[in-house]
């Protein structure tokens, strides 16, 4: 806080965010699998460095993730709201019953409004790289509340449904 001002400070990345990357999933073909672990493990990497600073980020999505075009790093963004949650808490921030983040991207405890933790992460990461390999959330619905309910209750379909080069073992 600078004279009473609230700012934040990112690096400015020269690419591409992963929203845009399933966008164009549908023009340009199935992505490599590969591509898609090595935003995987980048972005990993940041939570684990999250995590190790008691910091959850509560809102991983496709929106929130750019890839750097000069070599392919993946950074994640939009850690500000997380530190804010943490700081002041998620009931000073948002009202009862409010949804944070891009619903199909959710955690299951999320769309419950149950408190989160690291995990909640990890299940946002793999919704947003199951959509970057097929083009499609892991769920979706009709309605948002359809949309939680399959969170919620349903496995996905396996990914290689869509995208058939994909290992078994990353699936």
């Amino acid at each position: 806080v600078t004279d009473g001002l609230c700012w934040t400070a990112s690096e400015f990345v020269i690419g591409e965010s992963v929203k845009q990357m399933i966008s164009n999933v549908g023009v340009a073909g199935m992505l490599d699998w590969r591509r898609v672990l090595r935003i995987a493990v980048d972005v990993t990497q940041a939570l684990e460095f999250a995590a190790s600073h008691q910091v959850v980020h509560r809102n991983i999505t496709p929106t929130n993730i750019l890839v750097r075009r000069s070599d392919g790093v993946a950074k994640l963004g939009d850690l500000m709201l997380a530190k804010a949650l943490d700081s002041l808490g998620s009931e000073t921030v948002t009202r009862a019953g409010e949804i944070i983040g891009d619903l199909p991207y959710l955690s299951p405890e999320q769309t419950l409004g149950e408190r989160t933790d690291a995990r909640s992460d990890l299940y946002s990461l793999g919704a947003t790289l199951y959509a970057l390999l097929t083009g499609r959330p892991p769920c979706e619905g009709l309605t948002a509340a359809e949309t939680a309910r399959k969170i919620q209750r349903q496995s996905p379909d396996p990914p290689t449904k869509y995208h058939l080069a994909i290992p078994a073992s990353f699936a």
